[in-house]
């Protein structure tokens, strides 16, 4: 389930992944956990609180969460992934992919995340993105 978006159109980053992600699964996205928590995004990083009495703790939230730097595999995926909202569940499917390049003379990198339970810097998923299914309709 996306529980917060963020998009993003300017730099490299952005003409590459104009779209993030922050989606839940597992407890986290039953509406009896859900209500506790709150999420955002700011500057390609995701951030998330919880109240007093949530019954779970931060690794569960950290192997049950992710933020998604989305690359889509063409205008029609953008197009799609673009009118995904907070609430929405969705299935993504691609690859998590590294990045390494040259924009406007300097180089540039952006490693995805391979681990479910790592934190801070480096730790999102850089999804290239070939298929989105938004409840019945499917987008490739």
């Amino acid at each position: 389930m996306v529980v917060s978006r963020k998009t993003y159109s300017f730099g490299w980053d952005g003409e590459i992944s104009p779209l993030d992600l922050a989606v839940v699964w597992g407890k986290l996205a039953e509406p009896e956990y859900h209500r506790f928590m709150s999420y955002r995004q700011s500057g390609r990083w995701y951030f998330y609180k919880y109240k007093s009495g949530f019954p779970l703790d931060d690794h569960y939230i950290i192997s049950h969460s992710s933020n998604n730097h989305i690359i889509p595999a063409n205008k029609n995926v953008k197009r799609a992934v673009m009118t995904i909202g907070e609430g929405d569940k969705v299935v993504l499917e691609g690859f998590l992919v590294n990045l390494k390049g040259d924009y406007k003379g300097r180089a540039v990198t952006w490693n995805s995340s391979t681990t479910r339970v790592d934190t801070g810097n480096g730790s999102c998923e850089v999804f290239y993105v070939y298929k989105v299914r938004i409840k019945d309709m499917v987008y490739e």
